[in-house]
């Protein structure tokens, strides 16, 4: 009777054995149709309603892995493929998913060891080269890191029609007075003359403090237009810029103020000054979402019934398509 009982239970044991190795079987090819159909983010949902019964199967939980990734789930992906890579260290497949999925985590690091580690083993041509670009994307990452600065110097030369943007006609008529026409000065009309400009600017980009996802950056530029007859339209622009970029995950959130003042015929004609908040988030590899506020007041000295306060807001999107000609 013992014997009998053993026996009973084994058999029942190798029939659930069975049936749970079919029902995975069949979870797993729905789940590759689905993300061969790019609908990975169905797939995803799937797979995590029996996260419970099958985490742990190697051919599960690389689908996971590659469904979570696909759907925007990087950190999910990480664990479903650390555990693949527990029991199969060799699975390059695996191990190329998990350096994308660090890679999307902004794990750059991590990204460059595991995408060495597979470009290591015989992997088809076609792998080779696309690890070969995440490599070169996390090399720019990498120099992105390290202070910059840009200096440049540009010089026109040149013969402007309308130096003073005004009318060629010599008369004008006034609708309030009838339609009277009137004779303008000569000052009052087009005027032509060659000129010369000449521009330089200072930029930075800096770490603050030693890190790399608080940054200072900023500039100052200068430019002038000199004109050879003409010299009442003499013009100059000075402004600068400095603000704080903080990266968080997928996430970029930028401050910065400015000023600039425009001189014209040896006065200060007008002054700003203004300040911005953007918002920037990368929601996979290829799609850019944006968002900013802009804060600006200009004041025209002598001139009090120009001065203007301005504010502008927008929102943005940046999608590259992953096929020839992008």
């Amino acid at each position: 009777m013992q014997l009998k009982r053993i026996i009973r239970v084994a058999v029942l044991l190798l029939s659930g054995l069975s049936l749970s190795l079919v029902q995975a079987s069949d979870l797993i090819k729905r789940a590759e149709q689905l993300i061969n159909q790019q609908k990975s983010l169905q797939a995803y949902e799937l797979l995590f309603a029996e996260y419970e019964q099958h985490a742990g199967t190697p051919a599960f939980d690389l689908l996971l892995g590659i469904a979570a990734l696909d759907s925007g789930h990087p950190s999910q992906a990480v664990f479903a493929l650390e555990r693949v890579l527990a029991m199969q260290p060799d699975n390059s497949h695996a191990r190329a998913e998990l350096a994308r999925a660090y890679f999307e985590m902004g794990e750059n690091e991590a990204a460059k060891e595991e995408f060495t580690a597979v470009d290591k083993q015989q992997v088809p041509e076609s792998v080779s080269a696309t690890i070969d670009q995440y490599l070169s994307a996390l090399e720019a990452r990498f120099a992105s890191l390290d202070s910059r600065f840009s200096v440049y110097i540009e010089g026109k030369i040149g013969y402007d029609s309308n130096a003073n943007s005004a009318t060629d006609s010599s008369t004008v008529a006034i609708p309030a007075l009838g339609n009277l026409l009137f004779t303008l000065d000569a000052s009052g009309r087009e005027v032509d003359s060659g000129f010369f400009e000449l521009g330089a600017g200072l930029g930075f980009n800096t770490p603050f403090q030693g890190r790399d996802d608080v940054k200072i950056f900023g500039g100052i530029n200068l430019h002038e237009r000199v004109t050879f007859t003409e010299s009442d339209f003499r013009s100059r622009i000075a402004d600068g810029q400095v603000g704080l970029s903080i990266t968080r995950d997928k996430n970029q959130y930028r401050a910065s103020i400015l000023g600039q003042r425009f001189n014209f015929g040896g006065d200060i004609n007008r002054e700003q000054a203004g300040g911005t908040l953007q918002w920037l988030h990368s929601y996979d590899n290829r799609t850019q979402l944006s968002a900013f506020f802009q804060a600006a007041i200009q004041r025209f000295p002598g001139q009090r019934v120009r001065d203007v306060n301005q504010y502008t807001g927008g929102i943005g999107a940046v999608h590259a398509y992953d096929r020839e000609g992008q």
